[in-house]
């Protein structure tokens, strides 16, 4: 249940309890700019369609409306969104698949109202991917995820 009254469909322990806790905390209250920057909360429930910058696989939105909320909550909480790609392709269309998520998730905080809280976004490409190119798509589906920083 956020500070307003609206109760999330999350799991305790799950990013959205940990944005919630980290966001009340007077970690958060007091962080700099140079503090914040190597804070990165991993969507743990936002993934998208091999070799796509625009659909999320089905489940996603749940957790993404969370997320708005939480923003929405937190009125005066500026983020920074980054986006992944899993090592299949090539660097570079990775590269611009992982900016096409970043832009997408943008857009979705924009139609969810909170777009005015987005300072940056920004793909990452392949760069984090741990999993090998020849792991199975559901394994790979891990790569192909969303992370948010808080800025001050």
């Amino acid at each position: 249940v956020l500070p307003n009254g609206v109760k999330l469909q999350a799991y305790e322990g799950r990013i959205e309890d940990k944005m919630i806790q980290y966001l009340q905390s007077d970690a958060y209250k007091n962080a700099t700019e140079n503090e914040l920057k190597d804070k990165w909360f991993e969507f743990d429930n936002i993934d998208f369609e091999f070799n796509s910058g625009t659909q999320l696989m089905n489940d996603s939105k749940a957790q993404l409306n969370n997320i708005i909320a939480i923003l929405k909550n937190f009125k005066d909480t500026k983020v920074r969104v980054a986006a992944f790609a899993d090592k299949r392709g090539t660097e570079a269309v990775n590269m611009e698949i992982s900016k096409e998520r970043a832009k997408t998730i943008e857009k979705m905080f924009e139609e969810g109202g909170v777009g005015s809280q987005v300072v940056k976004v920004e793909g990452k490409g392949e760069e984090f991917a741990k999993r090998s190119e020849n792991a199975p798509d559901s394994a790979r589906a891990k790569d192909r995820d969303i992370a948010l920083r808080f800025v001050k």
